[in-house]
Protein backbone atom coordinates (compact mmCIF):
# COMPACT_ATOMS: atom_id res chain seq x y z
CA UNK A 1 0.00 0.00 0.00
CA UNK A 2 3.08 2.52 0.69
CA UNK A 3 4.23 1.64 -2.80
CA UNK A 4 1.13 2.64 -4.74
CA UNK A 5 0.54 5.75 -2.52
CA UNK A 6 4.24 7.01 -3.05
CA UNK A 7 3.19 6.32 -7.23
CA UNK A 8 0.67 8.95 -6.17
CA UNK A 9 3.03 11.80 -4.45
CA UNK A 10 5.16 11.34 -7.46
CA UNK A 11 2.43 12.31 -9.58
CA UNK A 12 1.64 14.91 -7.07
CA UNK A 13 5.12 16.55 -6.70
CA UNK A 14 4.43 16.70 -10.43
CA UNK A 15 1.77 18.98 -10.85
CA UNK A 16 3.44 20.90 -8.46
CA UNK A 17 5.69 21.17 -10.60
CA UNK A 18 3.69 21.73 -13.17
CA UNK A 19 1.98 24.72 -11.32
CA UNK A 20 4.89 26.51 -10.38
CA UNK A 21 6.34 26.74 -14.00
CA UNK A 22 2.76 28.02 -14.76
CA UNK A 23 2.87 30.73 -11.99
CA UNK A 24 6.16 31.92 -12.66
CA UNK A 25 4.89 32.93 -16.14
CA UNK A 26 2.92 35.80 -14.46
CA UNK A 27 3.68 39.13 -13.22
CA UNK A 28 1.53 38.57 -10.13
CA UNK A 29 3.23 35.47 -9.18
CA UNK A 30 6.93 35.06 -10.15
CA UNK A 31 8.16 36.16 -7.24
CA UNK A 32 5.96 34.31 -5.04
CA UNK A 33 6.83 30.90 -7.35
CA UNK A 34 10.73 31.64 -6.89
CA UNK A 35 11.29 32.52 -3.25
CA UNK A 36 7.65 30.72 -1.48
CA UNK A 37 6.75 28.20 -3.64
CA UNK A 38 9.86 26.51 -5.03
CA UNK A 39 11.25 26.04 -1.91
CA UNK A 40 8.29 24.41 -0.35
CA UNK A 41 8.65 22.20 -2.71
CA UNK A 42 11.94 21.49 -2.19
CA UNK A 43 11.66 20.87 1.16
CA UNK A 44 9.00 18.35 0.70
CA UNK A 45 11.37 16.23 -2.02
CA UNK A 46 14.04 16.36 0.82
CA UNK A 47 11.62 15.66 3.48
CA UNK A 48 10.25 12.43 1.59
CA UNK A 49 13.79 11.16 0.24
CA UNK A 50 15.01 11.72 3.87
CA UNK A 51 12.07 9.19 5.21
CA UNK A 52 13.30 6.76 2.50
CA UNK A 53 16.59 6.87 3.63
CA UNK A 54 15.88 6.65 7.08
CA UNK A 55 13.81 3.82 6.46
CA UNK A 56 10.49 5.85 8.25
CA UNK A 57 8.68 6.16 5.44
CA UNK A 58 5.59 4.37 6.23
CA UNK A 59 1.62 4.87 5.68
CA UNK A 60 1.44 7.68 8.46
CA UNK A 61 4.57 9.77 7.03
CA UNK A 62 2.93 9.20 3.55
CA UNK A 63 -0.06 10.51 4.14
CA UNK A 64 1.90 13.09 6.62
CA UNK A 65 3.05 14.22 3.12
CA UNK A 66 0.40 13.98 0.88
CA UNK A 67 -1.49 16.15 3.08
CA UNK A 68 1.00 18.83 2.87
CA UNK A 69 1.51 18.77 -1.00
CA UNK A 70 -3.10 18.87 -1.03
CA UNK A 71 -2.90 22.30 0.51
CA UNK A 72 0.05 23.73 -1.75
CA UNK A 73 -1.84 22.17 -4.63
CA UNK A 74 -5.42 24.04 -3.40
CA UNK A 75 -3.34 27.69 -2.77
CA UNK A 76 -1.31 27.63 -5.93
CA UNK A 77 -4.15 26.88 -8.02
CA UNK A 78 -6.35 29.50 -6.01
CA UNK A 79 -3.93 32.29 -6.79
CA UNK A 80 -3.84 30.93 -10.58
CA UNK A 81 -7.38 31.42 -10.97
CA UNK A 82 -7.41 34.57 -9.47
CA UNK A 83 -4.86 35.99 -11.52
CA UNK A 84 -7.35 35.01 -14.52
CA UNK A 85 -10.21 36.27 -12.82
CA UNK A 86 -8.42 39.60 -12.55
CA UNK A 87 -9.40 42.72 -14.77
CA UNK A 88 -5.84 42.70 -16.47
CA UNK A 89 -5.57 39.41 -17.42
CA UNK A 90 -9.48 39.62 -18.63
CA UNK A 91 -8.37 42.16 -20.49
CA UNK A 92 -5.99 41.12 -22.20
CA UNK A 93 -7.72 37.47 -23.43
CA UNK A 94 -10.43 39.71 -24.92
CA UNK A 95 -7.50 41.44 -26.77
CA UNK A 96 -6.17 38.22 -27.93
CA UNK A 97 -9.14 36.50 -28.41
CA UNK A 98 -10.62 40.15 -30.98
CA UNK A 99 -6.87 40.24 -32.32
CA UNK A 100 -6.55 43.78 -31.06
CA UNK A 101 -3.17 43.86 -31.63
CA UNK A 102 -2.23 47.46 -30.44
CA UNK A 103 -4.14 47.19 -27.44
CA UNK A 104 -1.91 44.09 -27.02
CA UNK A 105 1.14 45.26 -26.97
CA UNK A 106 0.20 47.64 -23.55
CA UNK A 107 -1.89 44.69 -22.44
CA UNK A 108 0.18 41.08 -21.94
CA UNK A 109 3.08 42.78 -20.97
CA UNK A 110 1.55 43.64 -17.10
CA UNK A 111 0.40 40.08 -17.22
CA UNK A 112 3.15 38.04 -18.74
CA UNK A 113 6.33 37.81 -17.20
CA UNK A 114 9.12 38.95 -19.15
CA UNK A 115 8.01 39.84 -22.26
CA UNK A 116 7.81 43.08 -24.13
CA UNK A 117 6.66 44.06 -27.82
CA UNK A 118 9.85 44.55 -30.38
CA UNK A 119 10.37 45.84 -33.86
CA UNK A 120 10.11 42.54 -35.76
CA UNK A 121 13.26 41.02 -37.94
CA UNK A 122 12.88 40.75 -41.78
CA UNK A 123 11.30 37.62 -41.60
CA UNK A 124 9.78 35.22 -39.06
CA UNK A 125 10.50 31.62 -39.05
CA UNK A 126 7.49 29.39 -37.71
CA UNK A 127 8.44 25.31 -37.16
CA UNK A 128 6.81 22.45 -38.87
CA UNK A 129 7.69 19.15 -36.38
CA UNK A 130 8.28 16.08 -39.03
CA UNK A 131 9.21 13.41 -36.32
CA UNK A 132 6.29 12.12 -34.57
CA UNK A 133 6.00 9.87 -31.38
CA UNK A 134 8.52 8.07 -29.88
CA UNK A 135 11.49 7.41 -31.65
CA UNK A 136 12.32 2.93 -31.89
CA UNK A 137 14.98 1.39 -33.62
CA UNK A 138 13.06 -0.29 -36.89
CA UNK A 139 10.41 2.50 -37.56
CA UNK A 140 10.56 5.65 -39.40
CA UNK A 141 9.74 8.84 -37.27
CA UNK A 142 9.12 11.05 -39.90
CA UNK A 143 6.16 10.69 -42.19
CA UNK A 144 5.89 10.27 -45.91
CA UNK A 145 6.85 13.82 -47.60
CA UNK A 146 3.12 13.98 -49.57
CA UNK A 147 1.49 14.02 -46.55
CA UNK A 148 3.77 16.68 -45.11
CA UNK A 149 3.49 18.56 -48.07
CA UNK A 150 -0.58 18.25 -47.32
CA UNK A 151 -0.45 19.11 -44.04
CA UNK A 152 1.68 22.36 -44.78
CA UNK A 153 -0.78 23.05 -47.57
CA UNK A 154 -3.79 23.02 -45.16
CA UNK A 155 -2.38 25.21 -42.85
CA UNK A 156 -0.90 27.96 -45.12
CA UNK A 157 -4.58 27.82 -46.11
CA UNK A 158 -6.16 27.35 -43.29
CA UNK A 159 -3.31 29.86 -41.53
CA UNK A 160 -1.34 29.31 -38.00
CA UNK A 161 -2.96 28.94 -34.98
CA UNK A 162 -1.91 28.34 -31.44
CA UNK A 163 -1.80 24.95 -29.86
CA UNK A 164 -4.90 25.19 -27.56
CA UNK A 165 -5.90 22.18 -27.38
CA UNK A 166 -4.76 21.31 -23.16
CA UNK A 167 -7.18 20.49 -20.77
CA UNK A 168 -6.07 23.31 -18.34
CA UNK A 169 -6.80 26.94 -18.88
CA UNK A 170 -3.25 28.24 -19.18
CA UNK A 171 -2.88 25.63 -22.35
CA UNK A 172 -6.01 27.37 -23.84
CA UNK A 173 -5.78 30.92 -23.46
CA UNK A 174 -3.09 33.38 -23.56
CA UNK A 175 -1.42 30.65 -25.97
CA UNK A 176 1.62 32.40 -28.42
CA UNK A 177 3.06 31.22 -31.70
CA UNK A 178 6.65 30.91 -30.98
CA UNK A 179 8.46 32.12 -33.68
CA UNK A 180 12.39 33.54 -34.38
CA UNK A 181 14.29 35.22 -36.68
CA UNK A 182 16.16 32.09 -38.21
CA UNK A 183 15.21 28.68 -39.26
CA UNK A 184 18.06 27.36 -37.61
CA UNK A 185 16.24 28.53 -33.78
CA UNK A 186 14.41 25.06 -33.84
CA UNK A 187 14.51 21.61 -34.50
CA UNK A 188 13.61 20.78 -37.22
CA UNK A 189 14.56 21.40 -41.08
CA UNK A 190 11.22 22.34 -42.16
CA UNK A 191 10.03 25.88 -41.36
CA UNK A 192 7.55 28.18 -42.72
CA UNK A 193 9.13 31.76 -43.29
CA UNK A 194 6.67 35.25 -43.05
CA UNK A 195 8.12 38.42 -44.14
CA UNK A 196 7.49 40.60 -41.63
CA UNK A 197 6.43 43.52 -43.81
CA UNK A 198 3.16 41.21 -44.11
CA UNK A 199 2.93 40.75 -40.52
CA UNK A 200 -0.55 42.01 -39.01
CA UNK A 201 0.40 41.06 -35.43
CA UNK A 202 2.09 42.62 -32.72
CA UNK A 203 5.92 40.50 -32.39
CA UNK A 204 6.96 39.76 -28.73
CA UNK A 205 10.38 38.43 -26.59
CA UNK A 206 10.48 36.64 -23.75
CA UNK A 207 13.82 38.61 -22.43
CA UNK A 208 14.99 35.13 -20.56
CA UNK A 209 14.96 33.01 -23.88
CA UNK A 210 15.06 35.18 -26.51
CA UNK A 211 12.02 33.37 -27.66
CA UNK A 212 9.40 35.66 -30.31
CA UNK A 213 6.15 35.15 -30.07
CA UNK A 214 2.88 36.17 -31.17
CA UNK A 215 -0.37 36.27 -29.88
CA UNK A 216 -3.55 35.89 -32.47
CA UNK A 217 -6.42 33.23 -32.48
CA UNK A 218 -4.78 33.25 -36.40
CA UNK A 219 -1.93 34.16 -38.31
CA UNK A 220 -3.65 33.90 -42.30
CA UNK A 221 -0.24 35.75 -44.14
CA UNK A 222 1.49 34.19 -47.34
CA UNK A 223 4.02 32.46 -46.12
CA UNK A 224 6.82 30.39 -48.19
CA UNK A 225 8.49 27.08 -46.94
CA UNK A 226 11.80 26.68 -46.40
CA UNK A 227 14.11 23.32 -46.26
CA UNK A 228 17.05 23.05 -44.75
CA UNK A 229 19.75 22.19 -47.10
CA UNK A 230 21.00 19.57 -44.65
CA UNK A 231 20.56 18.11 -40.87
CA UNK A 232 23.15 16.59 -38.22
CA UNK A 233 19.95 14.56 -36.95
CA UNK A 234 21.42 11.06 -36.31
CA UNK A 235 18.12 9.33 -37.40
CA UNK A 236 18.02 10.35 -41.10
CA UNK A 237 21.61 8.38 -41.25
CA UNK A 238 19.40 5.47 -40.38
CA UNK A 239 16.11 6.04 -42.48
CA UNK A 240 16.00 4.27 -45.82
CA UNK A 241 15.37 7.13 -47.85
CA UNK A 242 17.88 9.91 -47.63
CA UNK A 243 17.12 13.51 -46.27
CA UNK A 244 18.14 15.03 -49.46
CA UNK A 245 15.71 12.89 -51.03
CA UNK A 246 13.12 13.31 -48.59
CA UNK A 247 13.75 17.68 -49.23
CA UNK A 248 13.44 17.22 -52.77
CA UNK A 249 10.38 14.96 -52.94
CA UNK A 250 8.63 17.27 -50.23
CA UNK A 251 9.50 20.39 -52.21
CA UNK A 252 7.98 18.88 -55.46
CA UNK A 253 4.89 17.93 -53.65
CA UNK A 254 4.41 21.77 -52.02
CA UNK A 255 5.40 23.29 -55.40
CA UNK A 256 2.65 20.36 -56.78
CA UNK A 257 -0.19 22.07 -53.86
CA UNK A 258 0.83 25.75 -54.56
CA UNK A 259 2.72 26.02 -51.72
CA UNK A 260 5.98 28.37 -52.65
CA UNK A 261 9.47 26.75 -51.80
CA UNK A 262 12.75 28.81 -51.09
CA UNK A 263 14.82 27.99 -53.44
CA UNK A 264 17.80 29.80 -52.13
CA UNK A 265 17.76 27.14 -48.72
CA UNK A 266 15.88 24.30 -50.50
CA UNK A 267 18.74 23.69 -53.32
Amino acid sequence: MVTEHLIALEGAQAELGVLYTVARTFCDLHTRAERDWLPRVGAIARHLRGLHRTGRLDADAVNTVARDIATLRTEWRAALDAVRAAPPYQAALAAVQDDRQQALAHLLPPVLFGIRPVAPPCSLYFPIALAGGRRRPGESPFPPPEEVATQIARRCDEGLVPDTTGTEWWERELVPLGCAASPQAFDTPVTLRLDAAHCPATVFVVQASKELQVFTPRLRVPVSVVLAPEVDDEWWEAQPVAYATYRTVLGNALRTRGVAVDVDTAA
